[in-house]
């Protein structure tokens, strides 16, 4: 008895239309295309048939690929450059529909002769004394595919429809799992230990992608199709169908969730769940963040202008609007950068990026000291009057000092420096001339104030005093009453 068709997958990444589950499918390549005809005219797509190996064998077209193979021979369909699919690392489904003549068991090939012919997958229908089964290889020998109702002896001169997934998506391993479909049906076949996946452990699973359908033997083929299952998310590095699939892969467990793919899906974050939701602008359903759920959302470089302060959006929908939603800056940006006033709506995320507080209140101008009482107000004063050196990516400690310390220029300056204004609570155009004060001096002084400096707020960094001439700093200003010309300084104590 001659060996029968047998399904020899070597290694790849992706998924079949016919196959359901969360995945979206991109169609990889088609073995028999529509309109085929002859062994040269196969219509194919993404990959190309090879004969070369039958010499005494034959090959025909008849409605499908007919042949009847020498213990030696065999027939494949190659797929074009399988490195390149779709997607890489998710899931690959290909189906195999023909005719799959069935072969004595002790007639299978064993590990060795499998492996040399580079296969992750084998597939047969076997004959053991009078009892018919399915079988599968898939690196160490064969066993049994089994499932209630489903007959492999039966018709066995008709054509079967064979699934087979391969997943890709851990690290570590491969599987692969084998189903019949019979219509709008999806028959998983099960093994003796009850489990619809097996480990892929032949050398050719490192490859981690299908490169071509393989036949031994004798049978009728009248598909053989692949289509690649495309990652809309990963969590942790592992890629799913879908974004609620990386959602309850993450859990409470602090995780990583990187949108691959535009999605619609709405999901719900679990309850005390700690994700970092990288949504690349791809996420337009609704996310639904918990009462106690943490949730952070980065932002890519053109979200924030490549680190330029300003204000920003992300458009993501979060249900929540008091949900604990915290931005992560991309690269190296939060190395200069922080987040304020983060607000959700129904549409995006909005929130200011403005440089980092430790850098500004590390700042110390010339003379000075560092101004660290009220930092808000100088992110506000520096928002304000520090130009570039406040605004631009990578502004730096100096940066800011150089901003604290520029005299501005503008028309109604007053020539102080911008930290001494900060300090006094005043505008760089807020005029500081002295006028007579309402209340009376002695007969021996007259007293001055500086209107904008008395009803300034300042920053609480310094002590305001006045001085005049060579006198005492004190709490008000009283120049002699004599003639003459009298110096007035603001003393910052």
């Amino acid at each position: 008895m001659k060996k029968s068709l047998i399904f020899a997958s070597i290694a790849c990444a992706g998924a079949f239309a016919l196959h359901a589950d969360n995945w979206t499918c991109q169609d990889w390549f088609t073995g028999i295309g529509t309109g085929a005809t002859a062994t040269n005219d196969m219509k194919a797509t993404n990959g190309t048939w090879s004969f070369a190996s039958v010499t005494s064998g034959t090959v025909s077209y008849d409605s499908g690929l007919v042949f009847d193979l020498e213990e030696d021979e065999s027939i494949a369909f190659n797929v074009t450059t399988p490195q390149i699919a779709p997607d890489t690392n998710t899931v690959t489904d290909v189906l195999v529909s023909g005719v799959f003549t069935p072969v004595g068991k002790d007639d299978l090939p064993d590990d060795v002769a499998m492996n040399g012919r580079d296969a992750q997958v084998g597939f047969v229908v076997g004959v053991d004394g009078t009892t018919t089964n399915f079988y599968a290889w898939t690196g160490e020998g064969w066993y049994t595919l089994s499932k209630a109702g489903i007959d492999a002896g039966a018709n066995a001169d008709s054509t079967k429809n064979l699934l087979v997934r391969f997943c890709y998506t851990d690290p570590d391993f491969s599987t692969a799992s084998f189903a019949i479909v019979d219509g709008a049906t999806t028959n998983f076949l099960e093994d003796v230990t009850a489990s619809i996946t097996s480990n892929i452990t032949a050398t050719a699973k490192t490859r981690r992608y299908v490169s071509g359908v393989s036949c031994y033997g004798s049978g009728k083929l009248v598909a053989a199709n692949g289509a690649v299952g495309l990652g809309v998310a990963d969590a942790n590095g592992v890629k799913y169908g879908s974004l609620a699939d990386a959602v309850a892969a993450a859990g409470t467990s602090e995780t990583t969730i990187n949108v691959l793919r535009e999605t619609s899906e709405n999901v719900t974050l679990p309850e005390n769940s700690q994700i970092t939701l990288n949504d690349n602008g791809k996420v337009d359903g609704e996310v639904t963040v918990p009462s106690g759920t943490k949730v952070k959302v980065a932002a890519t470089s053109d979200e924030v202008h490549d680190g330029v302060s300003g204000s920003c959006s992300i458009p993501l929908n979060v249900s929540a609007a008091a949900a604990d939603v915290a931005i992560v800056l991309p690269g190296t940006v939060g190395n200069y950068k922080e987040v304020a006033n983060v607000v959700t709506s129904e549409s995006s995320l909005t929130f200011d990026l403005r440089t980092k507080t430790e850098i500004i209140t590390n700042a110390i101008p010339e003379g000075g000291k560092a101004l660290e009482r009220a930092p808000e107000k100088l992110h506000q004063f520096l928002a304000d009057y520090g130009g570039s050196n406040y605004t631009k990516a990578e502004a730096t400690t100096a940066d800011i000092k150089t901003a604290l310390e520029t005299v501005s220029n503008a028309a109604g300056s007053n020539g102080l420096p911008n930290w001494e204004c900060y300090v006094l609570g005043i505008t760089p155009t807020t005029p500081i001339a002295p006028v007579a004060a309402a209340t009376d001096g002695s007969v021996d002084t007259i007293p001055l104030s500086i209107p904008a400096v008395i009803s300034a707020t300042p920053s609480g960094d310094y002590e305001v005093k006045y001085k005049v001439d060579s006198g005492t700093a004190g709490d008000g200003i009283e120049v002699p009453a004599s003639t003459g010309t009298h110096t007035i300084k603001i003393v910052l104590e």
